[in-house]
Parts: C-alpha cells; structure tokens; sequence
C-alpha cells in the first residue's frame, strides 16, 4: 500500500508540473455564453478539440452558468471550472447522444449517456472551484435507466485526475470510471437528492485508484465499487471522506463478475443524512440501510480487504459481508444474448478485516451481519477493537425466527428485517476472529447478542455485551465447530451465557473467562454431545 500512495505523489507532482506550462483555452473565445439560456456543447468542444489538436492544454469554464450537453475530453487535456463557474447539463435528452463503449459491460444496459464522456484516453483531468450541475430534477423519476444521463463516464482510461469540483443533481450515478488505470478523486463535493440511483461515485473493473479527502452526500450509495466487466478492480484506496448515505455508505458488490482485490477504506466518517435533504425513495427514512457493505452475489473473488478507523453514525446495519449466489454477469456482445447475463458461478471471500470501529445510533434489526452461502464459507475474516451501539428493543421470540438465505434476491442487508441477535450475526463462516468487541443497546434487548450459525475455526476474545435478560442466552452457537471463547466477563444475572444447539457443534472451549455474573453459564439442547464443550479456568458463579 505504501508503494501505491508514492506512486500517487509522483503522478500528481508531475501531472501538475506538466499543467503549469500548459496553454489555457477559456471557452469564452470559442463563443461560449455562462447566461443560463445558451446550449454551449459545441463552443466548449471546440475548445476541448483545440486544446488537443495543440498536445494539450486547460480549458477553462469562467464564472457564470453554462449550459450543456455531451461533450467528450481528449487526451492530455484538463476541464478546470474556476470559482462561481457551473456548467449545467441541458434538461433535454436529445443533447445526450448514446454512446456505447468498446468494452463489455453490465451498465451499458442502463447506461449509454452523459454530460461528460471520455474512453481510451490518457492524462485527463477535471479540477477547480466550481460546480458541475447534471440538472437531474428536469428528468421524470420514474424514466427508465437509459434515458436519465450520467453527470460524468470515463472509461478505458489511463492518469485520470478529478479534483476540487463539486458534483451535483445528476439524473442517474453522478459519476462512473471502468476499466481505467491510475485514477485520483481527491477533495471533491458530490451532492445526490434530484433523482433515483444518485450514486455517488461508481469505480468499476479499475486498478489503482485513490478517492481521498471528499464529501459525498447522496439518497443511494455513496461510494460504490462494481465489477460489471471482465476485469476485477483491484488495489483501491478510499482514505479520509466524510460520507452520508440514505441506503449504503461505502458498498462494493452489488456487481461483482471478477470480484475485488486489495482494498483499504481508512479514516473515514460515515454519517447519517440530514433530515432536511429531500426523500427520493418516497420513504421517511431517518437512517441509512449500511454504513460498509461489502458484497460477492455475482460471481468473482473478493480477497484482502482492511477497514480501519471509520467511525459510523445512523445505519440499521453498521457493517457486513455477504456471499451470495444471483449469478448475474457481465454482457455479452450479442444483443440477443444480452437479454439473459451469464450465470457466473458462486465467487469467494477471503481475508477481510475489520478494526478500530465506533457505530451509533443504530436501527433495532441487528448490528453486524456477516453471511456465507452454504457450502461456500466466508474465509478468514478478523474485527477487532469495535463498538456497536444500537436502539435494541426486540423481542424475545425473535431468537426462534429462522432467517432466509436470500441467495439470489438483491443483496440488500436491511431487508432481513429483525434478526435473532442485536450485536453481530455469522453464518457459513471459517476462520472467523473476534478482538474487544463491545456489543450494546440501548434499551434492553430480549434477543441473542452474538448468534453464530455454521461456523467453523472461530476465535473470541474479549466480547462486551450489554446487561441479558431471563428471555435468552448472551451468545449462541448453532451447528458450529472448533470454538474457542476466552477472556470475556459478561453481566448477565437473571440470564444463560452460552447456549449450544445442532448435532455438528463440537470442540467448544471457554477459558479463562469471568463467568461469577451470569445466572448459568452453559445451556446445551439435547442433540450436544457434552463432552464437546470443555470449560477451562473460568469463574463461575457461586
């Protein structure tokens, strides 16, 4: 990770030593007028193709409104809006030709428009103080996909530099990047309340990447990675944002063809949206579905990826992981064919981690989610150093509540609904590691804290939960194997601490926990061989 972010310096150190001694063309002289009433797309592609024709250069959006539609950049060329600048995409579709790329894709199903357009360049950039404004509420809500533009679609591009400007009201995504190399996001504004799908960006089947140090705001996801191609997106750094969401935060997997490699999201605030931002969906939703989701539905394999420092206000999730099996791919060249993706086969998860964590203001459905498909285990995924700290109130017969595997439906965490724990749920999971994790609510919950389905190699060391109760047991395991339990000191006087059930939980191990709190320490249902659970140097109660 070190080797990308110097390499991240050196582009920007010399991508901007290389404008400094380039020629600026303001889009003015082309016969361009910012007075909110004229169509400029074909004064600011003049300038963009003069621009090129010269090996480059920067043009130059002045202070004032400029209408547009398509327009596409060059190579070597950079957009910069300076303060006070907008340019405003035109409110007619017929200024949005369709435009389908080279490459294969799953979005050129809904997506074959744009006000900004660029593929198989080198060396672009959009910069400045100003604001790029997509005019999204002109487009009817309920148009379809294909007739509601991008703000901004980049594709097969290498040394992309967007940085400073604000982006706001797009029709559709405010801005999507496939299959491009080296791309930098940096201190940017995204504002997304105009329309439906109002991601606020989307990186797709790209390498090398870093968005840092920008505000997203948006009634859809905030930041999304996608893998709707032939080509992973691999070595991602996402450092330093403040994001607010009204579904998920920080999600990738939604599509997942060729999965997701080498991914840190670090320092980041994930916050509610401000009640008095528009509600798209038609729905008052006060809180986000998922402050991080990370997701393979559709084929491909998701391996080291670390969350570290993110702290998370306001989602009925804080986090997850889910493997699931909708098979959707990414579309072939025959039309035909297109009509029925590829049924890509189940993908992987691996090595995932998770630290240094603080969720509040949670909804009652369940804190973290963490969910294999059968016979398709999540690998080797570690939390450490997390608070969660969520509304609780649910009620005890939830604990019997059998949850749905949901393989193939969309893969949205919230609509499980209410789960049989309040703190974490695991299912179809090896390899799993738990390190001072405190599990709250606040008000009393009669459900499980910690439910643990078809687990197998798991590692607990230091679990906090909130006071039990009579109704059910702190933590849960059911058809689960080679559980070690130690260091833990639960509060739960009038309650069980742990409660074993399914004939294949085996090899439980409680050492050297406090147990002189609970009520019972163990609760074991009649298919449990009890020599299965061992109990070593614990205090129990007296």
């Amino acid at each position: 990770m070190k080797n990308i972010l110097y390499k991240s310096i050196i582009f920007t150190f010399l991508f901007n030593a290389s404008l400094s001694a380039q020629t600026t063309y303001n889009v003015e002289d082309f016969g361009a007028k910012g007075d909110s009433a004229t169509i400029n797309t074909i004064a600011i592609q003049r300038a963009i193709d003069v621009a090129s024709d010269n090996r480059g250069g920067v043009v130059i959006i002045p202070a004032g409104t400029f209408i547009s539609g398509t327009i596409r950049l060059k190579s070597y060329v950079t957009l910069r809006l300076e303060n006070g600048a907008m340019l405003l995409g035109s409110p007619n579709l017929s200024d949005y030709p369709e435009i389908t790329p080279a490459i294969n894709s799953r979005v050129n199903l809904y997506c074959k428009r744009s006000l900004i357009y660029a593929e198989d360049l080198d060396h672009i950039g959009i910069e400045g103080d100003g604001t790029i404004h997509g005019n999204g509420g002109s487009f009817p809500r309920d148009a379809p996909y294909l007739l509601r533009p991008f703000i901004i679609r980049v594709i097969s591009c290498r040394d992309v530099r967007v940085e400073g400007v604000t982006l706001t009201s797009s029709p559709m995504w405010t801005h999507h990047y496939l299959n491009c190399d080296r791309v930098r996001i940096n201190g940017i504004k995204v504002w997304g309340f105009s329309n439906f799908n109002n991601d606020g960006i989307d990186i797709d089947g790209c390498r090398d990447v870093i968005i840092s140090n920008s505000n997203f705001s948006t009634s859809d996801d905030g930041i999304t990675l996608k893998s709707t191609s032939d080509h992973p997106t691999q070595g991602i750094v996402i450092t330093n944002c403040i994001v607010r969401s009204r579904s998920s935060a920080i999600k990738f997997g939604t599509d997942s063809s060729w999965g997701f490699k080498d991914i840190t999201i670090s320092n980041c605030t994930v916050l509610k949206v401000p009640l008095n931002e528009p509600f798209i969906f038609g729905q008052d939703r006060k809180i986000g579905y998922v402050g991080i989701e990370l997701i393979i539905v559709d084929g491909g394999d998701m391996e080291r990826v670390a969350v570290d420092n993110v702290s998370i206000q306001g989602y009925l999730v804080p986090f997850g992981v889910r493997l699931g099996d909708r098979g959707k791919g990414y579309v072939p060249e025959d039309t035909e064919k297109s009509k029925t993706p590829y049924s890509r086969p189940t993908g992987t998860i691996k090595d995932i981690s998770f630290s240094n964590i603080v969720a509040s203001e949670g909804g009652r459905n369940v804190g973290i989610m963490l969910l294999g498909h059968p016979g398709h285990p999540i690998k080797d995924i570690s939390l450490s150093n997390i608070t969660i700290r969520n509304e609780g109130g649910g009620e005890a017969e939830l604990v019997n509540r059998v949850v749905e595997e949901k393989a193939r439906e969309y893969p949205q965490f919230a609509w499980w609904g209410n789960m049989p724990a309040y703190g974490l749920y695991g299912r179809h999971l090896e390899g799993l590691k738990l390190s001072n994790i405190r599990l709250e609510t606040i008000h009393p919950d009669q459900r499980h804290a910690l439910v643990l389905d078809d687990v197998k190699d798991a590692d607990l060391n230091g679990i906090s939960t909130s006071p039990g109760t009579e109704a059910n047991a702190l933590i849960r395991l059911s058809q689960s194997s080679n559980i070690l339990i130690r260091g833990c000191n639960p509060q739960s006087p009038k309650g069980t601490y742990l409660k074993v059930d399914g004939e294949n939980s085996s090899g439980i191990t409680l050492l050297g926990n406090d147990l002189s709190k609970v009520k019972k320490p163990i609760e074991l249902s009649e298919e449990v061989i009890p020599g299965e659970v061992h109990q070593e140097s614990n205090f129990e109660p007296k």
